[in-house]
């Protein structure tokens, strides 16, 4: 996919800003609506609270005061006596005070203040009217007739109705304020449903773009990757909707690539060393027959000169002919030994169930001559049983064993063969109390035709432990020397090999034997 490709898909990121600038619009308007309706519901509770109710109260205490004055003014009216005036005289401060508190609740309510208004002045009018004067007529022991209270009685009665018609209005107003007060409840319950319903609405929308816009598509990509990791390197992946996504199937594209340019060339550089491998194979062959052959008759014609001349000819002669028979055995060894080495590793089809104690056996037997001039010893304990080829691992342990043979000090060989068990590996260590082997060496002595002796001190083509290390290697395992705190002199020899190499691929490379 290319660039121009990808600058036509939408992104995740503006994917995400559309999500919270819609969050954001719905938080904003559900929060405006919110206290909208919430300032409503307290303005309208207040009102209830703070003014309206009250206002009845007073209202109604108003009319319990004008009662009380109406009868206090009969009673002492009839009888002149001063606890009659009592009522009256209460009743008049109860009503001041209930038109005063009245002002103050309703402050901001002209319709209704002027009503008050209207009441406490056709009140007054009817204190300082009849009231004071059937008052003054009481203390003059003179009562006041019926004529007189029966006009008094219709102005109260009036006041009454004016008080009722102002009581009615305070709670029609009252009633309002309870229903405005419901109504912003109801407002402010249905904002936050709304706001509610909204909010899930946009999180089911996001988890189902989501579903189709992310995690489909990624589900895909973990697919192709995982096909692609499975070798299907011709599996191209598949285009994905978002721009950031279908940037990363991309990427993963060009790692396909890349993985089938690499593989192409290891392809190469297989079938180069497959071709260079069968050209080793045919020197092997030549190496082996024609090379040998022109050697076997130079030692062979060397040794009839040497036998049937030895002695007729000058020393000089005898000398010429024991070098020439010398360097062509030699030969014969280096080339035999060449073979063996260049045949490790070639293939795995000799592998089977080996026994290593059986290997030992048949080392020891190989070298039973060695052992017998030499007066060696050779102790083992129980060896386990690993899969490998079992030919390759008797000339380990004979290699091993001969050089303890070998490389002897004064003291008859003794040496041990030991092993323990590394859960996927077995260490084996092949100790002997020979000359042993300086440690500024220990790394020289497993490559190939290096020597730490002169042929006259020990024969040999230095050869063998490289092979070990060779046949060691090829069995999934490190051999190095150690130290072995146990003797004072000699050689210790430790390798590993696995147990089943078909562990060696998900293990990857083996590690270095660390002491």
């Amino acid at each position: 996919m290319s660039d121009s490709d990808l600058g036509g898909l939408r992104s995740l990121r503006s994917l995400v800003n559309v999500v919270l600038a819609v969050s954001s619009v719905i938080v904003v308007l559900g929060a405006i609506a919110g206290v909208v309706s919430y300032r409503a519901m307290v303005d309208n509770r207040e009102q209830l609270a703070d003014e309206l109710d009250p206002a009845v109260q007073w209202a109604a205490r108003l009319h319990a005061a004008i009662s009380d004055q109406q009868s206090g003014i009969r009673g002492y009216s009839f009888t002149a006596d001063p606890d009659f005036a009592e009522p009256w005289t209460s009743g008049r401060e109860r009503s001041d005070q209930a038109f005063e508190r009245l002002r103050t609740h309703l402050e901001g309510r002209p319709t209704l203040l002027a009503e008050v208004d209207e009441v406490e002045a056709r009140l007054t009018d009817w204190q300082e009217g009849f009231a004071q004067a059937a008052v003054a007529r009481a203390e003059q022991g003179q009562q006041t007739s019926a004529e007189d209270f029966a006009v008094g009685r219709e102005e109260l009665a009036e006041i009454r109705t004016m008080l009722r018609d102002l009581e009615a209005d305070l709670n029609e107003l009252r009633a309002e304020q309870r229903i405005g007060l419901d109504d912003a409840s109801a407002r402010l319950a249905l904002v936050l449903l709304v706001v509610l319903a909204a909010l899930i609405a946009l999180v089911l929308a996001v988890w189902f773009g989501l579903r189709q816009a992310v995690l489909g598509p990624v589900d895909q990509m973990v697919d192709d990757a995982q096909r692609i990791a499975g070798g299907d390197l011709d599996h191209v992946p598949a285009k994905v909707g978002l721009r950031e996504l279908a940037e990363l199937g991309r990427s993963l594209d060009e790692v396909r690539e890349a993985l089938v340019a690499q593989l192409r060339e290891v392809e190469r550089r297989e079938a180069d060393l497959a071709r260079s491998n069968a050209e080793l194979e045919q020197f092997a062959y030549v190496a082996s027959h024609d090379l040998q052959e022109p050697l076997r008759k130079v030692a062979s014609f060397c040794q009839m000169l040497e036998r049937r001349y030895k002695g007729q000819l000058d020393e000089r002669a005898d000398t010429y002919i024991s070098f020439a028979v010398d360097g062509a055995t030699r030969m014969q060894d280096l080339i035999n030994d060449l073979l063996a080495f260049s045949r490790v590793g070639r293939t795995t089809e000799r592998f089977e169930q080996v026994d290593l104690d059986g290997v030992l056996a048949a080392a020891l037997r190989n070298l039973s001559s060695a052992i017998e001039d030499s007066g060696a010893e050779v102790h083992h304990g129980p060896l386990p049983t690993i899969v490998g080829d079992r030919t390759l691992l008797v000339a380990l342990f004979q290699n091993l064993i001969g050089n303890g043979i070998k490389f002897r000090g004064a003291d008859a060989p003794s040496i041990e063969v030991t092993s323990a068990d590394l859960g996927e590996e077995v260490e084996v260590r092949v100790a002997d109390n020979g000359i042993g082997i300086p440690e500024e060496y220990r790394d020289r002595i497993f490559v190939i035709f290096q020597r730490l002796h002169g042929r006259e001190e020990y024969p040999g083509t230095g050869i063998g432990l490289s092979l070990c290390r060779k046949i060691v290697e090829f069995h999934g395992g490190r051999i190095d020397v150690v130290d072995d705190d146990d003797r004072d002199t000699g050689t210790t020899i430790r390798f590993t090999l696995r147990k089943d190499l078909s562990l060696q691929a998900a293990d990857g490379p083996q590690k270095a034997i660390t002491t």
